[in-house]
């Protein structure tokens, strides 16, 4: 059984901040350290983190934002809670991949008209803040479900690490995009893209992480296996930081398990 009692609040738990993890509880863990290159050249941690639960349903999503994006962070911080909301917000079960699926649809049409409200479509706005991807773990019930748009990646108990693919030349289709004109792209507008649902199944514990995690792919499987990670909320925090020399781009972890003894 997974710990929910870090859970019963209605509160968004986000964190931008490098080696910060801001209001994190027994059974999640999080932690966001700005990379080795940003620091070289003085830009912020363009990660983001939130976690939300109630009742039955418990959320993480982390959000990276483009580094190409002079404020790429103010994007990634409102993207991740506000899918944080929008998915507790989401009524009927995620028991099942064709209901993720219908959420992964309706979470991109409203998506799109956030973006249009925060941005009002201004393309030097959207280049400054709001080009962001982001993947999501879901606890609902006994099933938990992993989701997103674009990269990053996961890993579902003790097992591998499962690395998502940008798409091709690094250039994933951020949902900003689709707020643009036309005139911007030059007849060339990014198809579409509703977010795609990589794991639907029985409950487990769950580790989520932007790309920068790639670092750590080795570790993070016997890091879900320590009992030391979950005993307390800033352990996590602390194992990025020991490995901050091997982070060259910002990296962002959250994991939902058990309160161990």
């Amino acid at each position: 059984m997974l710990d929910k009692s870090h859970m019963d609040s209605n509160r968004v738990i986000a964190g931008t901040r490098p080696g910060v993890v801001a209001g994190t509880r027994p059974g999640v863990v999080a932690g966001t350290r700005i990379g080795a290159e940003h620091v070289r050249v003085g830009r912020n941690n363009q990660d983001a983190f939130a976690v939300l639960g109630a009742g039955s349903r418990s959320i993480a999503v982390v959000t990276d934002g483009c580094s190409m994006g002079a404020a790429s962070e103010v994007g990634a911080v409102l993207g991740a809670s506000w899918i944080a909301s929008r998915v507790m917000r989401a009524s009927g079960p995620l028991s099942c991949r064709a209901e993720v699926e219908a959420l992964c649809e309706a979470l991109a049409v409203d998506l799109d008209a956030a973006l249009g409200r925060w941005t009002e479509g201004d393309p030097a706005l959207v280049a400054r803040c709001f080009l962001f991807t982001f993947l999501a773990a879901v606890v609902d019930g006994d099933t938990v479900s992993v989701f997103g748009a674009g990269d990053g990646l996961y890993l579902l108990g003790s097992r591998g690490v499962c690395v998502l693919d940008s798409g091709p030349d690094n250039a994933p289709a951020y949902a900003a995009y689709r707020v643009l004109g036309d005139d911007v792209f030059d007849g060339l507008r990014p198809a579409r893209e509703v977010p795609r649902v990589h794991h639907v199944g029985a409950l487990e514990r769950v580790l989520i992480a932007t790309d920068g995690a790639q670092a750590l792919a080795r570790e993070l499987p016997g890091w879900m296996d320590d009992p030391a990670l979950w005993r307390s909320p800033r352990a996590l925090e602390r194992r990025l930081n020991q490995h901050a020399r091997a982070l060259l781009d910002d990296t962002t972890v959250v994991a939902i398990g058990p309160l161990c003894a």
